[in-house]
């Protein structure tokens, strides 16, 4: 055991306890290897499953903590990617879709002089998903969805009923019952999410450089062609 292996890896002072813990982790595991040599049990398939299980989880933690010696790359990261802590507006939709203009014209006409947009929803609704759910949508985020959908209703007040949309799905009805305004969260709220985006950059990274510099050709078995 290398003590720079343990300072280098982990934090610049290494405590006694954890030399000792790698010691005793590391002498364990040498004597049991010698005790099943000794009684002639063969483990080298255990071993290889073990390389194969564990070792590259410790190959990304050691790159981690080279890419990664303190914060400065993840508030980096975090600049230079400003959407990560954007949290969008979120809005609780209804909807009511039907098959042609003119009935979407009468069902606005209906809502309007007092009928209930989501019990039409639960009678006429084109959408599967809606008519089971009497058009309630539940939240989406303004970002998601038809765009027609979304510019139509870009300025719709909460509780209205926005004209007849036209998409390749039918003639739609929208009313927003209630919005969620987006926000930014800043890094200390959202560290652990901008690691995980930084490593899956970088590791993606990494084995694309590999696979250049070792010439890597990937084999994927066809499981029909055993199967048959």
């Amino acid at each position: 055991i290398l003590y720079s292996d343990l300072s280098a890896q982990r934090q610049k002072q290494v405590t006694k306890e954890q030399i000792e813990h790698e010691l005793y982790t590391r002498g364990e595991l040498l004597l049991t290897a010698r005790a099943a040599a000794d009684m002639g049990i063969d483990i080298s398939d255990a071993l290889d499953a073990f390389r194969a299980e564990h070792l590259p989880a410790l190959l990304v933690e050691n790159l981690e903590h080279e890419w990664l010696p303190d914060d400065a790359p993840l508030k980096a990261f975090f600049d230079s990617h400003p959407k990560i802590g954007q949290i969008v507006e979120r809005r609780h939709i209804g909807q009511l879709v039907v098959a042609t203009r003119e009935e979407a014209e009468e069902m606005r006409k209906r809502i309007l002089a007092g009928e209930s947009l989501f019990a039409l929803a639960g009678e006429h609704s084109i959408d599967p998903y809606g008519r089971k759910n009497n058009g309630d949508m539940g939240w989406i985020k303004a970002d998601r969805g038809s765009p027609v959908i979304n510019t139509a209703i870009a300025e719709l007040k909460d509780g209205a009923v926005s004209e007849v949309i036209e998409t390749p799905l039918g003639f739609h009805l929208i009313t927003i019952l209630e919005r969620k305004p987006g926000e930014t969260r800043p890094y200390t709220l959202i560290k652990e999410k901008v690691r995980q985006m930084y490593l899956s950059e970088r590791l993606t990274k990494y084995a694309q450089e590999l696979a250049q510099k070792f010439k890597v050709v990937w084999q994927v078995s066809d499981q029909s062609e055993k199967q048959n």
